[in-house]
């Protein structure tokens, strides 16, 4: 029987912008976030100047954007020490992050060059702009130059502004610790492994993933993302192989790779992979794994034909009475992808792939969330 969680969060928005004064924008249609954060957003967790913050640079940023995301951004123009700001993020926009569990990049000013885009972002030198993206576009702005505006002055003008155009997120960033405390806990949860800078993550995110949370006003139980880049050394670092065995270790803690008492891996460990997980308190592996997917991590050789893929006829038949219980019932269970052939496809090339393989991939996926997480 599934015991679940449930996150206490309500409902969110943000703003865009030049070097004017940055007015309030017309009501749309709300804006998904889709991603959040628990990281740095618990009760326990602080606030000062900088923190409920993600700071990232600009490469970042036109990641985002090619990627088509929905997210919140924060132009960052006043100094971290200018009590106007300190006042209006201590009080106000922290406070309002920590509880919808809002995942807030912040990018600052000296990451542009005077004369370059940016991105539609308005700017006023001192203050800042609180944006909101629709894939990949700012959608809402708005700057906090004036300092009579409800947005600055009050937690309700702000939390009006917001609730009119911002949906809550409904995936949510976690840590190791986070994670861990979810694993020796009682509750079931769902865990999405996946790599912020993964194209076959990037690909199920914008496409199957987007779908489905836009397509749900809330879900059911507690849906949770960790960028397993955070903790992967980079090719160069002087202590690369040894950062590399931990890294690797860490799959394996998680029960992303295979083994003989953890048959829900794949290899030794892929993203993206999702596990719903029923937790005992004590185990990461094995038999808390009561529902799993690895998807996108197939091979297909220049003929056409699949390799290697995690949905197997083989894997269904060991697995229909564990962790593929979910496609017990489905039609998904009469065809398998290594099975298929992709011989005819005009083009046959790694960039299509992801599109040659979206029929047969997405229905699991969509099969396995309506299990893991629910909602309506």
């Amino acid at each position: 029987m599934k015991t679940r969680r449930l996150l206490p969060f309500l409902a969110l928005p943000l703003l865009l912008g030049g070097m004017v004064s940055c007015g309030q924008e017309e009501t749309g249609t709300p804006v998904n976030l889709r991603f959040g954060s628990l990281i740095g957003n618990r009760v326990e967790d602080p606030i000062d100047n900088t923190s409920q913050l993600r700071f990232i640079k600009k490469s970042k940023l036109r990641t985002l954007i090619s990627e088509k995301a929905n997210f919140l951004l924060l132009l960052h123009g006043s100094a971290d020490t200018c009590s106007c700001y300190t006042t209006w993020h201590n009080e106000i926009l922290a406070p309002y992050a920590k509880r919808h569990k809002l995942l807030i990049y912040a990018i600052t000013l000296s990451e542009f060059e005077s004369d370059e885009d940016y991105y539609g972002l308005k700017r006023v030198s001192g203050y800042d702009t609180l944006a909101v993206f629709r894939d990949g576009e700012a959608a809402y702005q708005k700057c906090t130059d004036n300092e009579t505006d409800p947005f600055v002055t009050t937690y309700a003008g702000f939390a009006e502004w917001m609730g009119k155009r911002v949906k809550d997120p409904k995936i949510f960033y976690v840590d190791e610790e986070i994670l861990d405390s979810y694993y020796e806990g009682d509750t079931s949860f769902t865990i999405y492994y996946g790599r912020d800078t993964c194209g076959d993550c990037g690909y199920l995110n914008r496409t199957a993933l987007a779908s489905y949370l836009d397509a749900h006003d809330h879900t059911d139980a507690d849906f949770l993302y960790i960028d397993f880049d955070a903790y992967r050394p980079s090719r160069g670092d002087d202590d690369y192989e040894e950062r590399m065995v931990t890294y690797n270790e860490m799959k394996a803690k998680y029960g992303l790779a295979w083994s003989e008492e953890n048959p829900a891996g794949y290899g030794e460990g892929a993203f993206p992979t999702v596990y719903y997980v029923n937790p005992d308190g004590v185990s990461y592996t094995g038999d808390v794994i009561e529902a799993s997917g690895v998807f996108y991590n197939e091979t297909i050789d220049e003929e056409g034909m699949v390799h290697d893929a995690y949905f197997t006829k083989a894997r269904y038949e060991e697995a229909k009475d564990t962790y593929f219980t979910y496609l017990a019932d489905s039609s998904l269970a009469k065809k398998w992808i290594d099975e298929e052939n992709f011989a005819s496809a005009p083009d046959k090339s790694r960039a299509k792939w992801h599109d040659l393989l979206a029929p047969l991939e997405e229905p699991i996926f969509n099969t396995l969330l309506a299990y893991c997480v629910g909602g309506k």
